[in-house]
């Protein structure tokens, strides 16, 4: 229909790890049950020929790591993005999921969003992303127990000793 997306594809080193492709799909099937405007949607996820993809919103925009880069962020900036955050969050947990890979990284924000003025940033245009590692009490695990997933510096002490997490170690 014209709408710009995001292609997601695996680098062709994983494309014959089958675990890999079970928790890539199922990043798509996480995130297509989760219909929130600070969540980046997912619309379709499969296979062509040989070729596995995943497509999304396209955000036009940075990632909060990539302002984080540039300089310290100020309170209200900082505060105007964790709002719309943690209601995806909200969002997130309350659908059974929890993340698991809250980080900067994951946090885009659209162009033109960013004002000097409060509200600093507009909520509409930040958004959660990546739900690669998501969890769930009800989705098949496809890590092994005790097994650390996610990015060390963001972790949470109980993720980070494998253990089971829940709502709170995304908060974390």
């Amino acid at each position: 229909d014209g709408t710009p997306v995001a292609v997601k594809i695996p680098m062709e080193q994983y494309t014959q790890d089958g675990t890999f492709l079970r928790r890539f799909h199922r990043e798509a099937e996480v995130a297509q049950r989760i219909d929130h405007p600070n969540v980046v949607r997912t619309y379709d996820h499969g296979t062509v020929g040989e070729q596995h993809y995943l497509t999304m919103e396209f955000v036009d925009g940075d990632s909060l790591e990539t302002f984080m880069e540039h300089g310290p962020v100020d309170v209200p900036f900082f505060v105007d993005v964790a709002l719309p955050v943690v209601e995806a969050l909200a969002a997130i947990h309350a659908a059974g999921f929890t993340h698991r890979d809250v980080k900067p990284g994951n946090v885009m924000i659209g162009r033109g969003a960013v004002h000097e003025q409060r509200p600093r940033v507009d909520p509409r245009a930040v958004k959660l992303m990546d739900f690669g590692i998501a969890g769930s009490l009800t989705l098949t695990r496809l890590t092994l127990e005790g097994a650390r997933v996610g990015t060390p510096v963001y972790m949470s002490p109980e993720q980070a000793r494998g253990e089971l997490m829940d709502a709170a170690s995304d908060v974390y």
